[in-house]
């Protein structure tokens, strides 16, 4: 058994809020800028084993089924067709 424990940066955090961008499907720290930084493979593990990992894309908001590695894999409902999206953080290798 793996205990997954919170820390004091997790301290009085109920979510953290990432940006997938649709352009690249990569992850986000900001939404808009010139300068975003993406999110790290670690960060995108640790934010979703503790299941507090919020993707938000354009007017879309996801809840992340998986992460694989550097990969969020979201589903996203259009018209009765169930369509699987992903999103790529920055890879660790």
């Amino acid at each position: 058994m793996k205990k997954v424990y919170d820390d004091a940066n997790d301290k009085n955090v109920a979510s953290y809020i990432v940006y997938g961008d649709s352009t690249d499907n990569k992850l986000y720290h900001e939404s808009t800028g010139s300068t975003k930084t993406q999110v790290t493979e670690a960060e995108l593990i640790d934010i979703f084993t503790k299941r507090r990992l919020i993707i938000v894309s354009g007017d879309v908001v996801f809840s992340p089924v998986k992460v694989e590695g550097n990969v969020a894999t979201c589903i996203n409902v259009s018209s009765d067709t169930i369509v699987k999206v992903e999103f790529e953080a920055l890879s660790a290798s």
